[in-house]
């Protein structure tokens, strides 16, 4: 009985740990689930003369760490059931430096986050061509990485060096709301707060970051 437990725990472990590192396909598959029936519908809609190429400039802002990330991207805007929707994909670079001395060390530490993050939204009160406030929300993926180093020298004689670095790699799904103001000649300009929830490893916590972005767009 005792070796029949142990057995089945280790069964229920693997599946468990065998979820938790197909959650990027999951989530991925699921997004293009939802985009396919939109894009499907958005062909065969009689308004599908509206539909809009996007090109976007985006700037991000973390309230918590203080680092900014500029980004750039594109998408594919359609009607959809009596509404509008679409499909975001955007790059986000955001560098980082800062030195400070701690006792007889100095420290120049420099970073560099880069993210990739594809997204659908809905759209409420848009209406192509006509200047106005719209709301906005959708879910995604995002997937990015982030590297630092750190270069510590020791101030007195013999005035050694020291550097440290490292890389980590890391993903997860993406709620997003926000609202933009439509303006003439195809531009726009939209805040969002997308939360970005981090796959956890098996048997930790998933992290939550909230960002604000801006965004000036172009439309097609």
């Amino acid at each position: 009985m005792e070796v029949a437990g142990h057995r089945g725990r280790r069964i229920k472990n693997y599946k468990r740990g065998y979820v938790m590192t197909k959650m990027p396909s999951l989530v991925l598959a699921l997004i293009l689930a939802l985009c396919l029936p939109m894009l499907v519908q958005a062909q065969a809609d009689p308004l599908r003369a509206t539909s809009e190429i996007l090109l976007r400039a985006n700037l991000g802002y973390d309230p918590i760490g203080g680092g900014f990330a500029f980004g750039a991207g594109g998408g594919y805007r359609f009607p959809f059931s009596g509404d509008y929707a679409e499909v975001l994909a955007d790059v986000y670079y955001g560098p980082g430096h800062s030195t400070w001395t701690e006792g007889n060390y100095s420290n120049d530490y420099t970073s560099s986050l880069v993210i990739l993050a594809v997204r659908a939204n809905w759209l409420f009160f848009y209406k192509p061509g006509r200047p106005g406030i719209y709301a906005l929300a959708g879910t995604g993926f995002f997937a990015g990485s982030y590297s630092w180093t750190q270069v510590q020298t020791y101030l007195l004689s013999p005035y050694n060096t020291y550097t440290y670095n490292d890389q980590y790699f890391a993903s997860g799904t993406i709620l997003n709301l926000g609202a933009a103001l439509s303006l003439a000649m195809g531009l726009e300009v939209r805040a969002e707060i997308p939360v970005m929830i981090f796959f956890g490893a098996y048997g930790r916590a998933a992290a939550v970051a909230i960002p604000i972005t801006l965004s000036v767009g172009y439309r097609l």
